[in-house]
């Protein structure tokens, strides 16, 4: 069994097919090194800490 039928069979989401237009999708490249994806991870943790909510200002009146 492939990871994708695993991936189909536990979580019932087909990452061979993709969702918007139904076409086949090609996985080029996967991680799988433990320190790479950590890697990852944390930066990605550490970018998304390192943004601040964006504050839209104060309508002056409601939309017609």
């Amino acid at each position: 069994m492939t990871w994708a039928e695993h991936l189909k069979r536990v979580f019932h989401n087909d990452v061979e097919t993709c969702s918007a237009c139904n076409g086949a999708v090609n996985v080029f490249a996967s991680i799988d090194g433990s320190m790479a994806i950590k890697k990852i991870l944390t930066h990605l943790g550490e970018k998304a800490a390192s943004l601040e909510p964006i504050q839209l200002p104060k309508s002056r009146a409601s939309p017609q």
